[in-house]
């Protein structure tokens, strides 16, 4: 149980994508699945939106 929800969360990604031709970067945030958030809001924790 304890590895499919590490496997679980190891999807949820953040991913870099740049604009062709220019220096435009953006961050984008993989949708959550219900797990994920399940997880988080048990630990009481916000799921990070930007690095640090």
């Amino acid at each position: 149980m304890f590895q499919g929800l590490l496997d679980d969360l190891a999807t949820l990604t953040r991913n870099t994508c740049s604009v062709s031709g220019t220096a435009v970067t953006l961050e984008r945030l993989a949708e959550p699945t219900p797990t994920q958030c399940k997880a988080f809001e048990l630990i009481e924790v916000p799921i990070p939106l930007c690095l640090k």
